[in-house]
């Protein structure tokens, strides 16, 4: 049995999610948690469901989820592989109350997503909520090479800016592009268009700033 523990009163115009539903989710046939404004804890013997719990919650916004699995191993344990599985939540915020509802489908390869009880994309999750999560897996992260940081600060960024996420995208697409047309003159296949290749360092210049900027303004308000 999991229970959830509430805290002291904590401020009421936060984000919080104050319901969440699971359908065929890993150890759950039906769950409906609910909850309200103030922080939880979830406490109960090993094996009982709670990192089960914490792994729905983490598909309320875009990506693979606190476990990076895949779509066909989340359904319960009981039942056949690729079965389908559902996470709804509603959440209270200064904007508001939305409905977000997520999963497999039968047939289906790629997780779906409703918001409101309208199709969505994954990505628009990101304009709702974000999450962040640290897990045993993740202990190398503060020892190890600087990309797995910077990526990790992406992700506290992504939660005070959604647009960050954007800028990043941007930024990847155009060093790819500025890559393969300098690989491809290296390998004696055509000097690269010069207006072509100046465009593209010139829109990683711009993504780059604005991501750099994000970046700061995050760790200025970790600091504070």
């Amino acid at each position: 049995m999991i229970e959830g523990v509430v805290t002291e009163a904590a401020d009421a115009a936060r984000q919080a999610v104050r319901r969440l539903s699971l359908a065929d989710f890993r150890c759950y046939h039906q769950l409906r948690l609910e909850v309200d404004c103030r922080p939880v804890v979830l406490t109960g013997p090993n094996g009982a469901g709670k990192t089960n719990l914490l792994e729905a919650l983490s598909f309320l916004v875009p990506g693979r989820g606190l476990r990076r699995a895949g779509l066909a191993d989340i359904s319960r344990h009981a039942l056949p592989a690729g079965s389908p599985w559902a996470v709804s939540a509603i959440l209270d915020g200064p904007s508001g109350r939305v409905e977000i509802g997520t999963g497999r489908e039968a047939g289906h390869e790629r997780r779906s997503v409703r918001i409101d009880g309208q199709p969505a994309k994954p990505g628009d999750l990101a304009d709702l909520v974000s999450a962040l999560w640290l897990t045993p897996a993740m202990d190398r992260l503060f020892t190890e090479g600087a990309g797995g940081r910077r990526r990790f600060l992406d992700r506290l960024v992504f939660g005070l800016r959604p647009g960050h996420a954007a800028q990043a995208g941007a930024y990847e697409h155009a060093m790819r592009e500025r890559t393969r047309l300098l690989r491809a003159a290296r390998e004696g296949k055509g000097r690269p268009d010069p207006a072509w290749l100046g465009a593209l360092e010139e829109g990683m210049a711009r993504h780059g700033l604005a991501m750099a900027e994000a970046r700061l303004e995050t760790i200025r308000r970790l600091d504070a």
